[in-house]
């Protein structure tokens, strides 16, 4: 039997464009059998968005 090494963490959130107040989170914790890397996606264009809107 073999002994997981790490966790994966996935979190996750989606929105409905259509709908203001349409969301879900999606959170999951799994065992995995070999190293992983942290990996963290954005989409550039709202990145970009809430970047310039935090400035002061």
């Amino acid at each position: 039997v073999m002994e997981p090494l790490s966790l994966m963490i996935q979190l996750a959130y989606f929105s409905n464009f259509l709908s203001k107040f349409s969301f879900v989170f999606y959170f999951v914790i799994q065992p995995v059998f070999m190293p992983m890397r942290l990996e963290i996606p954005l989409i550039l264009k709202n990145a970009r968005y809430y970047w310039a809107k935090s400035l002061p």
